[in-house]
């Protein structure tokens, strides 16, 4: 078993709607098109949102989503 300290490590938070699982990939900086996933089991992990294209969403009837904003969408 290797251990890398996460602290730092930049990555996505992805859900496969086929394994019904989230999972958290990390692109190569080199080489965009190679990447590592890696299968999550902490349960609490601190996130930081950076992307201009997700919107934390409140409808009307009290639900709360994390969805791409209406801008990515086209909406706006």
């Amino acid at each position: 078993m290797k251990e890398k300290k996460a602290k730092g490590i930049k990555g996505f938070l992805l859900y496969s709607p086929i394994s019904l699982r989230y999972f958290f990939r990390v692109y190569n900086k080199k080489n965009p098109r190679k990447f590592k996933d890696y299968d999550i089991r902490a349960e609490e992990i601190e996130v930081e949102l950076l992307s201009n294209f997700n919107a934390l969403i409140t409808n009307d009837d009290g639900s709360r989503i994390l969805d791409f904003s209406s801008k990515a969408l086209g909406k706006d």
